[in-house]
């Protein structure tokens, strides 16, 4: 623009010269209206220059002049974004020093002096979640019209309405979350989480059976979703349902945890399932766990010999397996075969007893009428836990 203006005016004063300048004698004569100026040829220049000077220098502070607001909107625009930039790391500093009311002041100036920067007001609603804050997160969420971030401010309302125990509106932003990103531990955890607090628990238990097929998190955590879970399902299911909830365990079966919880309930009722032994005896021929070797002894009757023997089988792989003469000692007791239980039971007295131990081998001489050596196991598990001196 300058250059265009320097331009017309250099042809403007060219002009204006051819028509008003004479020149005789090696002076410069200029007629303008009645007036006559005569200068000397070197003067005539000096002033010519003088003009063409004066005439850019006043067309550069016009142009000066002009772009003056702009350049003080530019310049207010940088010191905002300065002092924006400031509040936001101080901020973040407050937020990782746990200062959460110093850093959501800082992260709302500096989301009110950059309104368009879609990061600070997902930083802002993040403290406002941590103070449980609904309306102010909220606010900063629908501030977000940066489509890149509405991914993170979806996940920032999932955060928010678990804070606040919306647990049902939770569920609804999570499952959309999970269905763009299955694999997500946060989510995953979030969405049992929901499950839980609206005792969803088939849901929770389908999650943890899906989970620990696909492994997106440690197996101990989703193993737990299962049993707990189950542990739910089984105490809220009626007594004429508890045998068609074994065919919905599935796989989840495998788990002796699992499997505990079923055989407790059935016990409980006084119910048995046919497919409970085989299945069991099935997992024990694979592995001998202890604690499925434990329910062995404990599944609900009938007990039949054909018990016995497998587990007589079972200490031949293992001779020294304390479970194992444990569990043959309470099916030996369970058939009424007291003598060989207490055999199996004073064996393991001798390696040391627990309480436990010794209530059984109480109960086992109580049922073959030896009431005193009976009291004598007795008052050695009280001594155990602590209650005698």
């Amino acid at each position: 623009m300058k250059i265009l203006v320097l331009i017309f005016v250099a042809l403007l004063v060219t002009s204006l010269t051819a028509w008003t300048v004479q020149t005789q004698g090696g002076e410069v004569i200029v007629h303008v209206a009645d007036f006559t100026v005569r200068a000397s040829l070197l003067m005539a220049l000096l002033v010519s220059i003088g003009i063409m000077f004066g005439i850019f220098v006043l067309v550069g502070l016009l142009s000066r002049t002009l772009e003056t607001p702009q350049r003080l909107r530019k310049r207010h625009r940088h010191r905002r974004r300065e002092r924006a930039d400031f509040l936001l790391a101080q901020g973040l500093r407050n937020m990782l020093e746990g200062q959460l009311d110093a850093a959501r002041h800082d992260l709302e100036q500096a989301a009110k002096m950059a309104p368009k920067q879609s990061l600070f007001h997902l930083l802002a609603a993040s403290v406002c979640i941590k103070a449980n804050d609904r309306d102010g997160w909220n606010a900063h969420l629908r501030a977000v019209a940066d489509p890149d971030h509405q991914a993170a401010s979806i996940s920032l309302k999932a955060d928010g309405l678990v804070a606040a125990g919306e647990w049902e509106e939770a569920l609804a932003v999570l499952q959309v979350l999970a269905g763009n990103n299955p694999k997500s531990p946060r989510i995953l955890r979030q969405l049992a989480r929901c499950y839980r607090e609206l005792n969803s628990w088939e849901r929770l238990f389908e999650l943890g059976r899906e989970q620990v097929q696909l492994a997106n998190l440690p197996p101990d955590e989703t193993r737990q979703w299962l049993r707990d879970a189950t542990h739910r399902l089984c105490e809220d299911t009626e007594e004429s349902e508890l045998k068609s909830l074994w065919p919905k365990l599935g796989d989840a079966r495998d788990d002796p945890e699992v499997l505990r919880h079923y055989i407790g309930r059935l016990q409980r009722c006084g119910l048995s399932h046919p497919e409970l032994e085989p299945h069991l005896r099935k997992l024990l021929d694979a592995n001998l766990d202890d604690t499925a070797v434990e329910l062995y002894g404990l599944l609900p009757n009938p007990i039949t010999p054909n018990m016995v023997e497998k587990v007589r089988k079972w200490l031949a792989r293992d001779p020294e397996r304390i479970s194992l003469k444990r569990a043959l000692a309470r099916l030996y007791s369970r058939l009424g075969q007291h003598a060989e239980a207490r055999e199996q039971l004073e064996a393991l007295e001798k390696r040391g007893g627990d309480a436990l131990l010794y209530r059984e081998l109480a109960e086992t001489l109580e049922r073959m009428g030896q009431g005193e050596a009976a009291q004598a196991y007795y008052r050695k598990g009280l001594q155990s836990l602590g209650k005698l001196p």
